[in-house]
């Protein structure tokens, strides 16, 4: 779907096989969900219970009542870009659930280093074009060529333009890096059980026994 995906009923699939496919641009709503392959731009919220699925969403994932969601999620795969919420995260049985925050924190990243050399070069071009500026302003330019200086003050004048907005967009991106892994968390408003395992790249943490609210 190229916005989102409200399912006002159940979804299921084959259990272990996840051969029941939601793909949304958007966010995705189901009330419960077995052996579902889900991939979400925004987010995703399950109202009952999410067991036996596999879940790529680019926000949050709530299994429950969105103001406090009490729901249960076990027995999955999920690639998560935010918090997980729920009131019962994994199973007394033990079974994986493994949620793996890498490939969201390294898109982040990838996009933050992106922006870092196109600025360091702004820069430095930014720099570099206004010492020659001055150093053309400080002649005395014929009149033939004062046509041509004033076409070069508003280039530089633009690329400031550019650069301002770039500095605003790595004042961004810095403050979505916080706010990611700040965000990057697992939230159990009732249980978590032994066998949830989470993964950020080399960070990794599993749960080796119960935890009770």
């Amino acid at each position: 779907a190229g916005g989102d995906i409200i399912i006002t009923e159940g979804a299921m699939g084959k259990m272990n096989e996840e051969d029941c496919k939601l793909i949304a641009k958007g966010s995705v709503f189901v009330q419960h969900g077995q052996g579902l392959d889900i991939q979400a731009g925004k987010n995703l919220n399950v109202r009952k219970q999410l067991a036996y699925s596999r879940v790529n969403c680019k926000g949050k994932v709530t299994i429950g009542e969105p103001d406090k969601p009490m729901g249960s999620l076990f027995a999955s795969s999920i690639q998560c870009g935010s918090t997980i919420t729920a009131g019962t995260v994994g199973a007394v049985s033990g079974s994986a659930l493994n949620v793996d925050y890498s490939e969201s924190w390294n898109q982040l990243n990838s996009r933050y280093d992106s922006l870092l050399v196109l600025l360091k070069q702004l820069r430095e071009n930014s720099f570099d074009h206004k010492v020659k500026l001055r150093d053309i302003q400080s002649k005395k330019v014929p009149s033939t060529l004062a046509n041509n200086v004033s076409k070069i003050e508003a280039l530089i004048e633009s690329e400031k333009h550019l650069l301002d907005w770039l500095e605003i967009t790595e004042q961004e991106l810095t403050q979505t890096k916080n706010d990611f892994e700040k965000n990057a968390k697992i939230v159990a408003n009732k249980e978590l059980f032994p066998g949830v395992a989470v993964k950020m790249n080399k960070n990794n943490w599993r749960s080796e026994k119960e935890y009770l609210k």
